[in-house]
């Protein structure tokens, strides 16, 4: 009978058990010592313990209380938990589902102190509806109020879990009064520490010969409760930090077996593949003889029912085996014998001589963490000073005649690396104004890659794409009942997976006014919410670009840094802005239009650039400063910014440049001149 399982027999099949919390368990005991209101609704997130927390009841009664660390009520030990399988209970046509419902509720029934688990009631009442079988509920409440046994219905609170709560408590009238609501949370970090501590060993044991440190589990518990909201893990504490170690401790193992390929090695994938072939042998032999051996038996035993009508035992039948039946099973006793005692043993043996000096340590884990998750491993230290005090000079290595932005965008980071800003606000937040091309988005770009590691931790929204009001939905997720709702925003999303970025919302003033609303929940707060939970900003830099004020930043007589300039730059954000925005970013820059000495270092950076690029192939090209300054004064526009000058260069120079390539595989030196009266660049191949 599989439509209810005995967790016990379960239990027996997970020798390497670990139920979260004792008090836990103490609040469950209580509630099914009760004389009425004794059946639990347990509700919690996915992978807070809810089904470790019964096993661990389950496992408590067969263990003396001497040798447990959990204290069991005396009414405890004589009840058993059965396990709804609704999987199986399902079976059949609406006849049948009835027909296992009445005979699992009959065993429920039997003597003794039964109580019946269901792990996802959600599920039960979905089947009990997509099957068309309408009162099931009701059977089941029926011989809850006589009393008969007991349900613990556990409710995954999930996205939209609280209305998934409410639908439990609504689909019958006699909830309320039969059921006690008990609502899980996630461990704090001493449990979760005792918890991965105690799983430690089932992993070294998977993975033989690994050691996890003791600094290791402390540093992952750390690390899950610092960073909540990453994607990586997806489940709440403590099943948070065992699935991180378990996938953490493979990719060491991985990474660590890839770099080494000793003869040793190779001698043991040698080994292992024999051993495999040998193992897939006796597998075939225990399939196949007890197939046979079983077919032999249901024979006998129909043939024992209908001699003596009525059910033999196995001390019956075993009076009648066969020798062909006698010898099958000698020979699946052997070939286990052989598989448990020799084969298995060989394998772990060979493994553990692979991996027996493999530790894993804070080191790896730190930066198997940061590839996983994107957030620098100096963000994981401690000090990190000597990157933000050189953050400037590295940014205007690449950035030039904006230095006044730069400077005041790291004096912000400096500030908040120090602690000097509120707790949990973002690190900053800008407002960029000035005309196209003058390097807003490239700053973004640097930021990332000079202060995150990598160019790639920048998210960039085109806010022109969020006019309508019905597109807020894809920033910060749909509303309950509308399509993509339970999959988040990709303003949220793009956070929950790094929480270290640069966050780039381009031409902001073409979003929908409600946007603004929720930029003052990000700039205010540091937290934006979806239907998957609550994501924190307080690492990311927000920066909010704008064409607003293009006159102001192509009037190379205004100084941004006057109280005049300033005052008409809030006065043209005020067009666009609400007051309360403007009042909470950190501060607005006014980016200036780029003078030709500006224009001429971007130039001589995208030639080197192009170089860099082609040196694989023995080419170099050279322009000379003469041509450069030509170049300026024919194409450069300052309304236009540096990206038509760059466009104009792409389009001419790199077209022709390929040919060259193509034509000489061998490689050498290609002079450029520009032709002012043609507008044109001649390239002459010098071999």
């Amino acid at each position: 009978m599989d439509h209810i399982i005995d967790m016990r027999d379960i239990l027996a099949e997970q020798p390497d058990f670990r139920f979260v919390g004792p008090g836990d368990i103490n609040s469950l005991t209580s509630v099914l010592g009760q004389r009425a209101y004794n059946n639990i609704i347990y509700a919690g997130k996915s992978g807070v313990g809810k089904t470790a927390n019964i096993y661990g009841i389950v496992q408590s009664q067969g263990v003396l209380p001497n040798e447990s660390t959990v204290t069991l009520p005396l009414h405890i030990y004589n009840r058993k938990f059965y396990l709804l399988n609704v999987s199986k209970i399902f079976e059949g046509e609406e006849e049948d589902i009835r027909n296992n419902f009445k005979i699992a509720i009959a065993i429920l029934k039997s003597p003794g102190s039964n109580v019946l688990v269901v792990e996802d009631v959600n599920d039960l009442l979905n089947a009990i509806d997509d099957h068309g079988v309408p009162g099931i509920i009701s059977l089941i409440m029926d011989e809850l109020k006589k009393g008969s046994f007991q349900s613990i219905f556990m409710v995954r609170l999930g996205a939209g879990g609280e209305s998934k709560l409410k639908d439990v408590i609504g689909c019958h009238s006699d909830m309320e009064e039969l059921f006690t609501v008990i609502k899980k949370s996630p461990s704090n970090k001493e449990t979760t520490l005792r918890v991965v501590s105690d799983a430690r060993s089932v992993i070294e044991q998977h993975h033989d010969g690994l050691t996890i440190t003791d600094d290791v589990c402390e540093e992952l518990v750390e690390l899950t409760h610092t960073y909540p909201t990453l994607a990586v893990y997806q489940r709440e504490q403590p099943a948070r930090t065992l699935r991180l170690l378990d996938n953490i401790s493979s990719i060491f193992i991985t990474s660590s077996n890839g770099e080494t390929n000793t003869s040793e090695r190779s001698t043991a994938v040698k080994q292992l593949q024999d051993i495999r072939g040998q193992k897939n042998n006796l597998l075939s032999t225990i399939n196949e003889q007890q197939g046979k051996f079983d077919t032999e038996l249901g024979e006998l035993t129909e043939w024992y029912e209908q001699e003596h009508e009525h059910e033999p035992s196995e001390i019956d039948l075993a009076t009648y085996y066969t020798s062909d039946m006698k010898h099958n099973m000698r020979m699946v006793r052997a070939a286990n014998n052989e598989l448990i005692n020799e084969i298995e043993p060989n394998i772990h043996s060979i493994m553990s001589s692979i991996n027996v000096n493999l530790t894993l340590g804070l080191t790896e884990v730190k930066s198997i963490f940061s590839d996983l998750s994107g957030i620098p491993t100096s963000d994981m230290d401690d000090n990190e000073s000597e990157k933000i005090l050189g953050l400037e000079s590295k940014m205007l290595e690449s950035i030039y005649g904006q230095e006044m932005a730069v400077k005041t965008i790291v004096g912000a980071i400096k500030k908040s690396k120090a602690g000097l800003k509120p707790h949990g606000k973002p690190i900053g937040g800008y407002i960029l104004l000035g005309s196209s091309g003058v390097g807003k988005t490239y700053l973004a770009e640097v930021l990332a890659k000079v202060l995150f590691d990598d160019e790639s931790n920048m998210t960039s929204f085109d806010m022109s794409e969020f006019k309508a009001e019905h597109t807020l939905s894809r920033l910060i997720g749909a509303p309950p009942g509308y399509a993509g709702y339970g999959s988040g925003g990709a303003l949220t999303n793009a956070v929950r997976k790094n929480p270290h970025q640069v966050i780039l919302l381009d031409e902001v003033e073409k979003a929908h006014p409600e946007v603004f609303k929720i930029l003052l929940q990000m700039l205010d707060k540091g937290r934006l919410s979806d239907e998957l939970g609550t994501v924190d900003y307080s690492n990311t830099v927000i920066l909010l670009t704008t064409n607003l004020a293009q006159h102001l930043s192509l009037d190379a007589t205004i100084d941004p840094k006057d109280d005049d300039t300033r005052e008409e730059v809030i006065s043209n954000l005020r067009s666009i802005f609400p007051q309360e925005l403007i009042n909470r970013v950190d501060d607005f820059l006014l980016f200036k239009a780029l003078s030709n000495t500006t224009i001429k270092k971007i130039v001589e950076r995208e030639i080197v650039k192009i170089n860099k690029s082609i040196s694989s192939v023995g080419i170099t090209i050279t322009l000379g400063d003469d041509d450069i300054d030509s170049l300026i004064e024919d194409r450069y526009k300052p309304e236009e910014g540096s990206r038509q000058i760059l466009k104009f260069i792409g389009n001419n120079l790199t077209n022709q440049l390929a040919d060259i390539i193509l034509e000489h595989p061998e490689g050498g030196n290609i002079d450029v001149r520009y032709d002012s009266l043609d507008n044109v660049f001649n390239l002459t191949f010098q071999g």
